[in-house]
């Protein structure tokens, strides 16, 4: 397996890194250890949302603010903890990604403005199903694979050890579409800053479903691990029955 800090020390493209996810706090729960370690290596970071998220339950208290203002909020904090240097973010339904098609020229666009060296987003699988994550997806991998040159692609990827340890709704039903791992990060102390970013989603009482606490899940596990992605392969998806609540 390759060190991601070597790959990207020697990185012979644009060292603009883009991560694309459809809400906020994939961002950070995802790729956070990426970005603070990118950002520190003399890469140019950008985030970018799809939708600001205004689907599923809120864990706070709103004081008659809507969803999407909450998590736009949210998430431009902890961009800054994250210390990027662009944020993006889209106007579009949360889960309705499977049918609509605006976000995708949207998206385009905003590609085509930033020009990014690597794109990092969910696997096929959409790591536990979520029907978002598996349209944007598909749609980056199409896209990725009908170009000859430009950026590269890659994956987020949950190694195998892990896959039994994280219980998520939805998660068994897609296992086998996840990819493996062909670059791992190790942040180390780092983990500090990602757990502070994730913290600013207080909205989406994230960790929740962990049996220790985050902060302590984060200290014990900082490492990100990615699936560099190959112009000729074949990857499979599919859609599960998921209700986004």
């Amino acid at each position: 397996m390759t060190d991601l800090i070597d790959y990207l020390r020697n990185f012979k493209g644009n060292k603009t890194l883009m991560t694309v996810f459809p809400h906020p706090d994939d961002e950070s729960m995802a790729t956070g250890g990426l970005l603070v370690m990118a950002k520190s290596l003399g890469w140019r970071t950008i985030v970018v949302s799809i939708t600001a998220g205004g689907a599923g339950q809120i864990h706070t208290h709103a004081k008659g603010r809507p969803l999407v203002v909450i998590r736009k909020a949210e998430l431009k904090k902890a961009g800054e903890v994250l210390g990027i240097d662009e944020l993006e973010i889209g106007d579009f339904d949360d889960g309705k990604m499977k049918t609509e098609r605006g976000w995708q020229k949207w998206l385009e666009l905003v590609m085509a403005k930033h020009q990014p060296g690597l794109v990092v987003t969910y696997d096929p699988s959409g790591f536990y199903g979520h029907p978002d994550h598996i349209a944007l997806s598909c749609a980056l991998l199409k896209a990725y694979q009908a170009v000859k040159n430009g950026y590269k692609l890659m994956f987020v990827a949950v190694p195998e050890e892990r896959r039994d340890k994280i219980k998520l709704r939805g998660m068994d039903q897609v296992r086998e579409n996840m990819v493996e791992s062909t670059h791992r990060l190790d942040f180390g102390w780092r983990w500090f800053v990602k757990w502070r970013a994730a913290r600013m989603h207080k909205s989406q009482g994230l960790g929740k479903s962990l049996p220790i606490p985050l902060w302590l899940f984060m200290a014990l596990n900082h490492c990100e691990n990615y699936h560099l992605v190959e112009k000729t392969r074949k990857y499979v998806y599919k859609y599960i029955d998921y209700e986004i609540i």
